[in-house]
């Protein structure tokens, strides 16, 4: 008996993998620039995969060209049991058949829970992996078996079946050799997309993060307009001057009204294993120009981490936010211009580069106060617009040059507060429009998500007698979307 008949003997008789083959089908292999699948050469079966039998079932693949892989499928038969597993992209040695290094893509999910085969994706990406070979495999996290579908016969030239059985030890996938099988290969289905470059995914992770800083921005005027107001009137914010802040005309002695504002946000899609979140710090003074009209000056910086699959993106912001507030009765509005300077460090997949932004942005709002039972009610338009603009300056990223990406947002809705002891309490509800003309097919992931979201806000107004003033608030956005956003701050004011 040959080697290669007493393996397949072996792996016919017992608990490791096994095949049972019918009629090849007579379909050609689809091997294209966005798929490559047996799919349509199915004709057999292999056995038994499972956190109560082999851990580990994967195929190995060679590409001949940087691909952006967005999603991998097999088709598994768990027996009417949910099996939950984690897939890995790992480089692949052929000599050796080990896993090399570090995880090069990953994800998680569970099988189907039907009594016959059905097709397991799993999204990955997009990740890209450059020219070689690779090994992509799931690996069982809870008890059941499963058979998994296979083709009619070695069909795909550019790699094998493998499997290993060391139960949970991660380590043995990097540590020690994997067995194959080379009379048949899984019935599989790759999905790539356009490459992803480096460029394109700082400009997607500096402007996701911008998007949120911006309306975080644009909230935060309107707030701080609202108090400086309320301060020159020696009243309590949100109470339409009927309610007179403590101290009385003491409240506000000079023609200054400063303030800081502790921020930060954190935004998390699990479908898509990509988050976003920040923390900084932002000082402001305006000075009253007129009745009614006051001009401001702040000074903000936030650190920042955008994370999707195996790609990260850190750095730092500083940022510049002169603003203009007007007040005529129940009528009020803001514009602000934010003009801001990152530099970040990032990461896909074992590739690193270094980049910087220049962010320039404009914020408008508008709103009527409407007194109703001893409460005020605030509804509001808001608009921002701005460009970011990303260069590659280290690493991966020199010499590719630069790209501007454009964001807009629309919001509209209203709040509501309520006097409440030596302050007031508010609650806002907001329906949001976001837009950008970033290159989304291949860097959605790295956006906010376009189109209609709600948001709603909380938060409460103090002053002191000591001339102080104390606000915090929470918001909670991305409401009916993938992304879901909290972003909060604490703002303390002073007089001078």
């Amino acid at each position: 008996m040959t080697q290669r008949n007493f393996a397949a003997a072996l792996l016919m008789s017992t608990a490791l993998p096994g095949l049972l083959s019918a009629a090849p089908v007579p379909a050609p292999i689809i091997d294209t620039d966005t798929q490559l699948s047996t799919m349509d050469l199915r004709g057999g079966y292999i056995h038994t995969w499972g956190g109560s039998a082999t851990h580990a079932y994967g195929q190995t693949f060679t590409f001949d060209k940087d691909v952006s892989l967005r999603s991998v499928a097999f088709e598994i038969d768990s027996d009417a049991t949910e099996i939950d597993y984690d897939l890995r992209v790992f480089a692949w040695d052929a000599a050796s058949r080990y896993a090399l290094g570090e995880a090069l893509a990953a994800g998680s999910g569970t099988t189907s829970s039907l009594d016959e085969p059905a097709i397991v994706l799993t999204e990955v990406g997009p990740v890209t992996l450059g020219a070689g070979q690779y090994i992509i495999f799931l690996h069982a996290r809870s008890p059941g078996r499963a058979n998994w579908t296979a083709t009619a016969g070695d069909v795909y030239e550019g790699g094998e079946f493998f499997y290993q059985h060391y139960g949970d030890d991660e380590e043995a996938w990097t540590t020690r050799t994997w067995t194959w099988y080379t009379h048949a290969d899984l019935a599989f289905d790759l999905l790539f997309g356009p490459a992803v470059k480096p460029l394109d995914e700082l400009a997607a992770a500096s402007v996701g993060a911008s998007q949120i800083i911006v309306a975080d921005g644009r909230s935060l005027i309107s707030s701080r307009a609202s108090d400086s107001f309320a301060a020159r009137a020696n009243s309590l914010p949100y109470t339409l001057g009927t309610k007179t802040a403590p101290g009385g005309d003491d409240w506000l002695k000079g023609n200054v009204y400063t303030w800081v504002d502790f921020n930060g946000f954190y935004a998390d899609d699990d479908s898509a294993d990509r988050s976003f979140r920040g923390a900084g710090v932002q000082v402001g003074a305006d000075m009253e120009l007129s009745p009614g009209l006051i001009a401001g000056l702040s000074l903000g910086a936030d650190t920042i981490a955008t994370a999707t699959g195996t790609f990260s993106h850190e750095g730092d912001m500083i940022y510049l936010q002169p603003y203009l507030a007007y007040r005529s009765g129940a009528w009020a509005g803001e514009a602000s211009v934010i003009l801001g300077k990152g530099s970040f460090d990032q990461s896909n997949a074992g590739t690193t580069g270094e980049g910087e932004s220049r962010l320039r942005a404009l914020t408008l709002r508008g709103s009527y106060d409407i007194a109703y039972a001893g409460a005020t009610i605030t509804p509001s338009l808001g608009l921002t617009y701005g460009t970011q603009t990303v260069e590659g300056t280290g690493g991966a990223l020199a010499g590719t040059g630069e790209q501007s990406v454009d964001f807009s947002q629309f919001s509209l809705g209203a709040r509501y507060a309520r006097p409440f002891g030596d302050g007031a309490y508010f609650v806002g509800v907001y329906a949001d429009h976001s837009d950008t003309d970033a290159p989304t097919e291949t860097v959605s992931e790295l956006l906010v998500d376009e189109g209609w979201t709600g948001r709603v806000e909380v938060g409460g107004s103090f002053a002191t007698r000591g001339g102080y003033g104390i606000d915090t608030s929470v918001q909670l956005g991305g409401l009916g979307g993938d992304l879901k956003q909290v972003s909060g701050g604490l703002k303390v004011s002073f007089r001078f």
